[in-house]
């Protein structure tokens, strides 16, 4: 007959046994019966831990969250489970529930960077971004190489136009790893932000070689090059910027624009033509933009036929467009003063600058002296 003690070892290697291979079957993704073999013992927080995870491994996130809490009430001091279990909080969407558990991790490990970096996503996923800011400065004190934590930091820094703070951020952040994407993004956007669009290209060059890109940071590259007169790739920018977002009628019209800087005209009209057709309110700038392509191009009565349309778009008072539109009707109207003073009337009377004011005046006792001589 076998000992009492004999009994207990072979139902303790049986136990480890059944353990191991309930461990395995979780290892090699067959869930279903890893959750079979972890049930045969629910005392267990390690089983109940593992069902949890193949459950939440299966996208059964109810039962994953149940067995987690059954987890947690066989053996409340084990952190693990808590962990995984705030994780899989914020991933379903139970954003104040994530919050309490990081809480009270945190209690009992108030120096882990990582707790307070969560919190504070968990924070800024219900608009409380005040807390969420101090869960990431306290990450940041922590750890100041935890990376995720000092790019919140600076990302916050950027967004309110403290740029110092900003750049000292990033630079710290580069420092520690001059390949991660998220802080050579924000070199380029912080460039590009203060206008410093020079900095800003090689950043924004780094950047694509790094990622597959997007339309923002196209758009933002462009506009980079257009501004130091380098059309031709600011044109392939936007080019790309249109692959991602075909129906912003923005791309066009830059691309219109830099044509027009490097005297292309059929390009130019074609894609501000493009922008129009897809505007729904405002043609504005579109119509100015073409009726800048024909003037350049001498084709004095359609550009004024643009500028007119443009006026209709936006007739404010103290525009440089009603000068505009009198400066091409003398163009079209060379034979006829009369209709020329007209214009330059009502570009004076809706202009705000004295000295273009004056300057129409010069032109206005011209014509008025053109009038009176072919009356005489």
């Amino acid at each position: 007959m076998k000992s009492f003690g004999s009994i207990i070892c072979l139902f303790l290697v049986c136990g480890v046994y059944a353990q191991e291979k309930a461990d395995q079957l979780f290892q090699l993704g067959n869930y279903s019966k890893a959750i079979v073999a972890y049930q045969k013992d629910t005392t267990s927080a390690h089983n109940q831990r593992m069902t949890a995870k193949s459950y939440a491994a299966l996208e059964n996130y109810e039962l994953a969250i149940s067995h987690y809490l059954n987890a947690i009430a066989i053996d409340s001091t084990l952190q693990l489970q808590q962990f995984e279990l705030a994780k899989l909080y914020y991933q379903t969407n139970h954003i104040e529930d994530a919050i309490s558990v990081y809480k009270k991790l945190i209690k009992k490990d108030e120096d882990n960077p990582t707790f307070q970096y969560l919190l504070g996503v968990a924070y800024n996923a219900i608009g409380n971004g005040k807390k969420g800011y101090e869960c990431f400065q306290k990450a940041y004190e922590l750890d100041p190489n935890y990376l995720k934590a000092s790019y919140q930091l600076a990302k916050t820094a950027l967004l309110n136009g403290s740029y110092d703070t900003c750049l000292s951020l990033i630079n710290e952040g580069l420092k520690v790893n001059p390949n991660n994407v998220d802080f050579i993004n924000l070199m380029a956007i912080y460039h590009y932000d203060v206008q410093n669009y020079k900095k800003a290209i090689p950043w924004f060059e780094k950047l694509l070689e790094k990622t597959q890109g997007s339309a923002i940071i196209y758009r933002r590259f462009a506009l980079c090059l257009f501004q130091r007169n380098e059309y031709e790739r600011a044109i392939e920018n936007w080019k790309n910027q249109i692959l991602y977002d075909k129906y912003n009628p923005d791309p066009y019209l830059q691309i219109g624009l830099a044509y027009t800087k490097l005297k292309n005209y059929t390009e130019a009209e074609t894609y501000i033509n493009q922008s129009i057709e897809l505007k729904q309110n405002s043609f504005y700038d579109d119509y100015e933009a073409l009726a800048v392509v024909y003037q350049q191009q001498q084709s004095f009565k359609k550009a004024l036929h643009y500028y007119e349309l443009a006026k209709e778009e936006n007739p404010s008072k103290g525009s440089m467009l009603y000068y505009k539109i009198a400066v091409t009707a003398d163009k079209v109207y060379t034979s006829n003063p009369k209709k020329v003073l007209e214009y330059y009337k009502t570009a004076q009377e809706n202009e705000d600058s004295e000295y273009l004011k004056m300057y129409m005046q010069k032109r206005i006792d011209e014509l008025e002296s053109e009038i009176l001589a072919q009356a005489g």
